[in-house]
């Protein structure tokens, strides 16, 4: 059967998404809001594709192949954006018959053949247009897409030509394209080009030989001093536009310079509070403490409710403990130590009572930046000669950790050896190999057998 088709104008509200359309989920908002702009500025380029449907008594046509179109042009009537000529004219649409059968052959066709700019085709594009004089806003706004993006298609297009040409050749990847756009000289574009040229063109490489000694911006220091205090103290930031983590703070020296200065400020605050000795580490630093003895606090005696309370956090940090010998992935495996964490701390000051100002004249701590980019500070440590003169009663008791703590620590601690072992073929050697010696050889060491792991 041959298929009539018909240009004719039609209202806006005659129009609404044909149910034989086989794209039946709705279209992501900004998808939407990116053609509707389109639209506003050039007009409606290709009209939708309809047929009329059956009842009432004015005619409705149900939109077949453009149903993206369609939204976007009712959005525009909402926002009162519409173009003069489709609000007093009416939406060009083409008419076809109303065969079920070829609608839906229609509306698939048009789905699975839909293929997007990609993002070097758009970086062509826009580059091209502006060098017709068109600002990145005037871009933005012609091609219905967001200033970032523009601003990344064209930090692409102004790539040293020989790498731009290398990746139309097929030798690298477009990910590897886009370290590049880390700086914007050329000459240094080039510089690493050449010296990792043909066989190590990988993203991280190539950002790595760009930024030499750079931290980046979501690095635990840069989180902690911020990347605007670093700017405003005349810091340089190679601007990563993909990924705003991956940008690099150029100077590490100020970078580090700005941190110990914020740590200080912590420091003279618990000096305030009475703490004698307080030092200042940018990471945690396990050998300052290494001829010293932990201080510990008194247990104090709990009310009915903060028992009710104690007992709630345990068997949430038990069971916590209990998925984490089965969770595999980094992220989540983070998640439920950083809990365990504040679950512990909770316990501890619901368990423990305050350090007296005598204790905190006799003790050193330290405080660092920890692992999401914020102070922490260290347990408190005595000399050996302090303990011995004057320990308080929960120091001198060898057994101030409780077993169901004990436990918990000795389950956590396996669980992140057995997930060491799963993520890493060289830890996996070396465990094999001490149980295979200590098999051998009657090793047994009392902190550790190796073969419960």
């Amino acid at each position: 059967m041959t298929n009539q088709l018909t240009m004719i104008k039609t209202p806006l509200a005659s129009l609404v998404k044909d149910p034989q359309n086989v794209r039946s989920r709705d279209y992501a908002e900004e998808d939407v809001r990116q053609l509707a702009d389109m639209i506003a500025s050039k007009g409606l380029l290709q009209p939708p594709l309809v047929r009329q449907m059956k009842g009432g008594k004015k005619p409705v046509f149900g939109v077949s192949a453009g149903g993206r179109r369609l939204a976007a042009l009712n959005l525009l009537a909402v926002e009162n954006r519409l173009p003069e000529a489709i609000a007093k004219e009416g939406v060009d649409v083409i008419l076809r018959d109303n065969n079920t059968a070829d609608v839906l052959e229609v509306s698939l066709m048009e789905n699975f053949n839909r293929a997007p700019l990609s993002a070097v085709e758009e970086m062509r594009a826009f580059q091209s247009v502006q060098s017709e004089g068109q600002s990145i806003e005037q871009i933005s706004n012609t091609f219905g897409v967001p200033v970032r993006i523009v601003k990344q298609r064209l930090a692409l297009a102004d790539i040293h030509a020989d790498i731009l040409a290398a990746f139309d050749a097929g030798d690298m990847s477009l990910d590897a394209l886009k370290a590049f756009t880390l700086s914007s000289d050329k000459e240094t574009q080039k510089r690493v080009f050449d010296q990792l040229s043909p066989h190590n063109l990988h993203p991280s490489s190539i950002r790595k030989a760009i930024s030499q000694e750079g931290v980046t911006a979501g690095n635990k220091l840069a989180r902690f001093a911020t990347v605007e205090a670093y700017i405003e103290r005349g810091g340089e930031v190679l601007q990563n536009l993909f990924d705003e983590d991956q940008s690099v703070l150029t100077n590490a020296s100020l970078l580090h310079e700005i941190c110990l200065e914020r740590l200080e400020l912590e420091a003279e605050r618990l000096r305030n509070e009475g703490w004698a000795d307080v030092r200042v580490f940018l990471e945690a630093d396990y050998n300052w403490s290494q001829n010293m003895d932990p201080l510990y606090q008194e247990d104090r005696e709990l009310t009915e409710d903060e028992v009710i309370r104690v007992n709630a956090l345990m068997e949430e940090r038990n069971d916590l403990t209990h998925d984490l010998r089965s969770t595999y992935d980094s992220a989540d495996r983070q998640v439920i130590l950083d809990r365990i964490r504040t679950l512990q701390d909770e316990l501890d000051a619901l368990t423990k009572a305050d350090f007296t100002l005598e204790d905190k004249a006799r003790a050193s701590l330290a405080v660092f930046i920890g692992h999401d980019g914020a102070v922490e500070r260290s347990r408190p440590y005595v000399t050996s000669q302090e303990v011995a003169s004057g320990a308080s009663s929960a120091n001198a008791d060898p057994d101030h950790i409780s077993g169901s703590l004990a436990e918990d620590y000795n389950a956590i601690i396996e669980a992140e050896m057995r997930f060491a072992i799963t993520q890493n073929a060289d830890v996996a050697y070396l465990v094999s190999t001490a149980a295979l010696a200590q098999q051998a050889f009657y090793v047994r060491s009392p902190a550790l057998t190796v073969g419960a792991v």
